[in-house]
């Protein structure tokens, strides 16, 4: 092959690391937790399994969704948006993005989107469903 049918390697850098997961809630956390072994799978306690014949999972344990946003802000957030708030936060926390206020949202929207709601938006279903739609918050429509 010449070198006419060669892209140029595209260059990356990383230039901050942000985790929330199972087993920590932050990047360093998490990378102690996976090279000493530890697992991050328990017995479900974010929901009752009594119909369920699964009772383990892999849950994020003591997360606050309010070290990274406002009160309100994490009433208004599914929880998984809170967790790629957080991450992307982490990432673009000082010293290396000082003064990127205005991007760190844009960071952290960009990766929420992958889940965006869709645990609230099934609970929310769920709800209207028994409730009826006169009994949602005008904030459970989606933008």
């Amino acid at each position: 092959m010449n070198s006419e049918n060669h892209l140029p390697r595209p260059r990356v850098v990383i230039t901050g690391l942000g985790a929330v997961s199972p087993v920590g809630n932050t990047a360093e956390e998490t990378w102690q937790a996976l090279i000493s072994g530890k697992s991050g799978i328990d017995l479900i306690k974010s929901f009752v399994t009594e119909d369920f014949s699964v009772k383990i999972a892999a849950e994020v344990k003591g997360f606050d969704a309010a070290q990274y946003v406002t009160k309100k802000q994490v009433q208004r957030m599914d929880r998984f948006t809170q967790f790629a708030v957080a991450a992307s936060l982490q990432a673009f926390s000082p010293p290396i993005w000082p003064s990127m206020k205005t991007a760190r949202w844009i960071a952290a929207l960009s990766s929420a989107i992958v889940f965006a709601g869709c645990f609230l938006s099934a609970m929310r279903s769920r709800y209207w469903q028994s409730a009826g739609p006169g009994a949602l918050a005008p904030f459970s429509a989606p933008r």
